[in-house]
Parts: C-alpha cells; sequence; structure tokens
C-alpha cells in the first residue's frame, strides 16, 4: 500500500517503519504523505515510528526537496506547500505516539 514506510498493526499497536535505509530514513514530500495517511487511517490505540537499520530519520531529502524547487522555478510554477500538514496530523490526533529511535 505505502512505497516509503511499512505500517502494521498487532494487538491494537501499529507500528510505522519508514523504509528508505539508502538515503538513512530521509524524509520526502511521499514518504510525509504516506505518514500522514498511516496516521488517519490507523485503528491502533497507540502508534510506534521508527526507521529500518541503519538509521532513525536523517531528516528531509534535501536533495529531492531542493530538485523539485528549482524544476518548479524553472518552469515558474509555485514551489510545493511546506511540509507542516503532516506534523499537525502527528501533533493532532488522539492516538499516542511514540519514536522508538
Amino acid at each position: 500500500m505505502y512505497e516509503e514506510i511499512e505500517y502494521h498493526e498487532a494487538d491494537h499497536v501499529g507500528t510505522i517503519t519508514i523504509n528508505r535505509p539508502e538515503a538513512r530514513n530521509a524524509l520526502t514530500y511521499t514518504t510525509y504523505a504516506e505518514l500522514a495517511d498511516a496516521v488517519e487511517r490507523s485503528t491502533a490505540r497507540c502508534l510506534i515510528i521508527t526507521g529500518a537499520d541503519p538509521a532513525f530519520c536523517s531528516g528531509d531529502d534535501v536533495k529531492q526537496i531542493l530538485s523539485k524547487v528549482g524544476d518548479q522555478a524553472k518552469a515558474g510554477e509555485r514551489p510545493p506547500p511546506r511540509l507542516t500538514p503532516t506534523a499537525g496530523t502527528l501533533l493532532h490526533t488522539d492516538i499516542p505516539i511514540i519514536a522508538a529511535v
């Protein structure tokens, strides 16, 4: 169902694993969208967010984000919206979230 994360649920606990180990689990637009979707669709009572080895998450995938913004600037388009809607989803859910770093 997802490209850059994995979601598993067992015993009312949902586990979201950021699965981009080749990029140390750096976040892309796709990762952000999938994280928000997994949280919004979850029926778990608790969520654990972790990363595939070797890292939890190295932050934004700056190369991907800057290349998209640069391509759009060349085409005269507006840059994509800021990535904060996912943070809002994580902050405003009623489900407790644990970061397994």
